[in-house]
C-alpha cells in the first residue's frame, strides 16, 4: 500500500467523519501531496542509516509517544469530548 493511500484510509476513517464538507474536500487535494514511502524516509533519516536502524528509530518514537496518547484519549473520554461530531 502506498503513503498516500495509507494516510488517505487513516483520515477517512478518523478525521473525516469529524469535518464538515468544505474540510473534507481540502483534505483529499492536500493528501494528494503525500510522498513516497522512499522520499518521506530519506527526509527523516541519513541515507546511509540501515533499514533496521529506521525501523528500531520509529519504534522507539512510538514508546515515547504511546503514554502521551494513552492519557490525552483517557482525558477525552473522561471529559466526554471523544464523541463530539
Amino acid at each position: 500500500m502506498k503513503c498516500a493511500d495509507c494516510a488517505k484510509k487513516a483520515y477517512s476513517e478518523g478525521l473525516a467523519p469529524h469535518h464538515p464538507l468544505p474540510v473534507k474536500m481540502a483534505a483529499k487535494a492536500a493528501l494528494t501531496f503525500t510522498p513516497s514511502r522512499e522520499k518521506f524516509m530519506k527526509g527523516l533519516f541519513p541515507p546511509t542509516m540501515a533499514e533496521e536502524e529506521k525501523y528500531r528509530t520509529f519504534k522507539q518514537a512510538l514508546d515515547l509517544i504511546n503514554p502521551i496518547r494513552n492519557f490525552l484519549w483517557k482525558y477525552y473520554e473522561d471529559h466526554g469530548v471523544k464523541d463530539i461530531a
